[in-house]
């Protein structure tokens, strides 16, 4: 990755310039090193597993520090719709941010956000299969992730938490994403290729008919050969 002593004052001095505050803030993500950092009170992880990067976790805390120098709905409509303001695509993306974020970008893409919407996908299969039977002691949720990961979600859990040795605060979003990643990473390596590909394009499927906008410029192949 590339050095850079204080990316964010890189970031405010494009801004105070008049450079377009987009493409500003993807070179100071290109230019960003601290895995994960404490500002203003709150803790930050970008990089979950030491792989999988959450670009979009830092942009937050970027926007944050530039506060109304980019305008409030501009703001609002990347973080919470994941619509940029200028024209964007997946090369482009790659370019601005870095062949070596992008690669961990994808993992984060592939490993957390599409291995959610692959879990939603699941469930849902499993709920409609079981609606007409008796009612079970376990819990949709974990014939789901036994469909899934060869396991109930309890048990997983339990394995997870013994062999992950990161400071990650109990029931957090940081918690959850590195299970995610977890999960996905246990999928990967146990699963036969033609059922990986099947789960995976499940989860595509899921994630980019609800976020069309955001998956067309997101998207990609993964270079480490993840996807």
């Amino acid at each position: 990755m590339t050095t850079d002593r204080n990316p964010s004052d890189y970031f405010l001095d494009s801004l105070t310039r008049g450079d377009n505050w987009f493409t500003s803030l993807l070179k100071t993500i290109s230019r960003w090193v601290a895995p994960n950092e404490v500002w203003n009170g709150r803790r930050y992880r970008y990089l979950i597993g030491n792989e999988a990067f959450d670009w979009l976790l830092l942009a937050e805390r970027l926007l944050e520090e530039a506060g109304d120098l980019i305008p409030e709905g501009e703001k609002h409509s990347l973080l919470f719709n994941g619509e940029p303001p200028i024209p964007m695509d997946s090369n482009s993306f790659r370019d601005l941010i870095g062949p070596q974020k992008y690669r961990a970008h994808l993992n984060f893409l592939y490993g957390i956000i599409v291995e959610e919407a692959l879990q939603q996908a699941v469930l849902e299969e499993v709920a409609k299969a079981k609606q007409n039977l008796p009612p079970k002691e376990i819990s949709l949720e974990e014939d789901a992730f036994a469909t899934l990961y060869g396991g109930p979600r309890t048990t997983l859990y339990e394995e997870f938490l013994e062999l992950n040795d990161d400071d990650i605060e109990s029931a957090s979003i940081e918690e959850n994403h590195s299970f995610t990643y977890w999960l996905f990473r246990k999928r990967v390596k146990n699963a036969d290729p033609s059922r990986l590909a099947s789960d995976t394009m499940k989860g595509i499927k899921v994630f980019s008919n609800l976020n069309p906008r955001f998956w067309s410029w997101n998207q990609g192949e993964s270079e480490n050969g993840h996807y």
